[in-house]
């Protein structure tokens, strides 16, 4: 069985070497390891080639710079496993991820099977665990899942602690976006599964580092997980989910609430989240979306009516 590890890369040359190296050392030697270079101005991509020479398993893509997104694409245009693992160019795996995730996918008929995770800093010394809590696997169906993450569940829109079924990703690629890309997939992949496991070893290390995108300062690609919600509202109602679309379409409204105070005073800056108000709104008034919680509506009638109101709400 054959299992594509995908590897974006882009300006990480004080980590990729240990990323790889985690990778080749795996107890399962069945992989396709493609390592996409995504336009790296430093030595990044040349540690991609010297690795490849020494491994036959390795293939490197050099790309001009589009973003995460397009290298995951580009990893996911010509991988070849029966089975895919994404693995993030400045964080590291445990030896024995992929032979874990592999023998659980199997033993249990699943599309989908997700793995604790640890953040580890520059220096490598842990500093936090995931949110997951359990002691024991668990088996969940996708309407499970979808509930979840209707409600904000961050350890299943995560790409990067899990192992695919390739079919999960038949004709499904990541949209062109340098941050909340994850955010945008994760409810079509969740979607297709119709079985998960979820696992409490921790098998994944994150790396917390410096000027990552998910560390940064606020500027409008912070915004892209509003968009991300927004589609998931949509998605959702295509299923006929309408309960878990009203679960999404708070979510978002909070999360623009949260943001607004804090978008910069410029008129471009403005405009999206005008247009961002604007589509929720809509969505608000849509008769397709189900909300019944007392909360939920309380925050939808102040969003429609008392916005500057909610937008300090959200933050106490």
């Amino acid at each position: 069985m054959l299992v594509s590890v995908i590897v974006p890369v882009y300006n990480v040359e004080s980590y990729v070497a240990k990323c790889i190296e985690s990778i080749v050392n795996q107890t399962f030697k069945d992989l396709d390891i493609i390592l996409v270079d995504d336009g790296s101005t430093d030595s990044s991509g040349s540690i991609c080639d010297r690795f490849a020479e020494t491994d036959k398993r390795i293939r490197v893509i050099h790309k001009v710079n589009g973003g995460v997104s397009s290298a995951r694409n580009a990893g996911l245009d010509i991988a070849a496993g029966e089975y895919i693992v994404f693995v993030d160019g400045d964080d590291y795996i445990d030896s024995k991820m992929i032979e874990t995730l592999c023998s659980v996918a199997v033993e249990n008929s699943s599309d989908l099977v997700m793995c604790n995770y640890i953040h580890v800093n520059e220096s490598g010394d842990k500093v936090g665990i995931s949110e997951l809590r359990i002691t024991q696997p668990q088996t969940v169906s996708s309407d499970w899942m979808l509930e979840r993450i209707s409600r904000g569940w961050t350890f299943g829109a995560i790409i990067w602690n899990k192992i695919y079924k390739c079919d999960l990703f038949k004709e499904l690629r990541y949209p062109s976006l340098n941050n909340g890309e994850d955010e945008f997939i994760s409810h079509h992949v969740m979607a297709r599964a119709e079985k998960a496991v979820i696992i409490p070893d921790v098998l994944y290390y994150y790396t917390l580092r410096q000027g990552s995108l998910t560390k940064s300062d606020f500027n409008l690609s912070n915004v892209n997980s509003i968009y991300a919600l927004i589609d998931r509202v949509d998605f959702l109602c295509t299923l006929g989910k309408t309960e878990y679309a009203g679960n999404a379409l708070v979510l978002a409204i909070k999360n623009l609430a949260r943001k607004w105070n804090h978008r910069k005073d410029c008129v471009d800056n403005q405009k999206v989240f005008d247009s961002l108000r604007k589509e929720l709104l809509d969505r608000c008034n849509s008769d397709t979306i189900t909300v019944r919680r007392f909360s939920s509506r309380t925050v939808i009638w102040l969003f429609k009516h008392a916005f500057p109101i909610l937008t300090i709400l959200v933050t106490l």
